[in-house]
C-alpha cells in the first residue's frame, strides 16, 4: 500500500510539474500585456479607444503618448488606482494641433516591459 501511495504521489507531481511548465505555451492562463489602439487613422482633436489586455500582474497605471521622435506628448492615469488587472478601454482625445505618427506605451507589471501600439494623427 505504502509503495502505491509513493508512486501516486510522484505521478501526481510530474503532472503538476508539465502543467506549470506548459501553461505560458498554451496561452490560457499566463497571458502577455497587450494594447491596442482603434481607428489606427484618426484627424487630429477627434478620439482613439485604447484596448488594454493585461497580462498576469496586470498593467502599470500610466498610459504614456509619444510622437514619432519619442517625445511624451501625455500621460493618461485617472482610469485606475495602482493596476489595470481586467481588459480596459480608454478613451482619448487627441490634441488639435497633433499630427504625425504616435506611440501608446504602457507597462507590464510582470516584465517591467513597455509594451506599445501605434496610431496615426492626419
Amino acid at each position: 500500500m505504502k509503495d502505491n501511495k509513493a508512486l501516486i504521489v510522484g505521478v501526481l507531481i510530474v503532472l503538476v510539474a508539465l502543467v506549470a511548465v506548459n501553461l505560458d505555451k498554451t496561452g490560457n492562463v499566463v497571458k502577455d500585456t497587450q494594447v491596442s489602439v482603434s481607428p489606427t487613422l484618426v484627424e487630429s482633436g477627434e478620439y482613439v479607444n485604447i484596448a488594454l489586455s493585461p497580462g498576469v500582474r496586470g498593467i502599470d497605471c500610466k498610459i504614456s503618448i509619444y510622437n514619432e521622435k519619442g517625445l511624451r506628448r501625455r500621460t493618461i492615469t485617472r482610469y485606475c488606482d495602482s493596476t489595470f488587472r481586467e481588459h480596459t478601454v480608454v478613451p482619448m482625445k487627441t490634441d488639435a494641433n497633433w499630427e504625425g505618427l504616435f506611440y501608446v506605451g504602457v507597462t507590464d507589471e510582470a516584465t517591467g516591459e513597455e509594451v506599445t501600439a501605434a496610431f496615426e494623427v492626419i
